[in-house]
């Protein structure tokens, strides 16, 4: 499910990928997550970070 079909649900809940988060979109839909787990290593990983930083 994603955090937008989960809405409120989603509040303080902990989003976990095995993939990457190559694009800011899904992080900055994630927000009301409180932490957000993936694998690194991509070379964009600084564009998701810094979109999880400003949420």
């Amino acid at each position: 499910m994603s955090p937008t079909q989960a809405g409120a649900k989603a509040q303080d809940a902990i989003l976990a990928s095995e993939d990457f988060f190559l694009f800011d979109n899904f992080v900055r839909a994630a927000a009301g997550i409180c932490a957000i787990v993936q694998p690194g290593g991509s070379r964009r990983d600084g564009v998701a970070i810094n979109a999880a930083d400003g949420n």
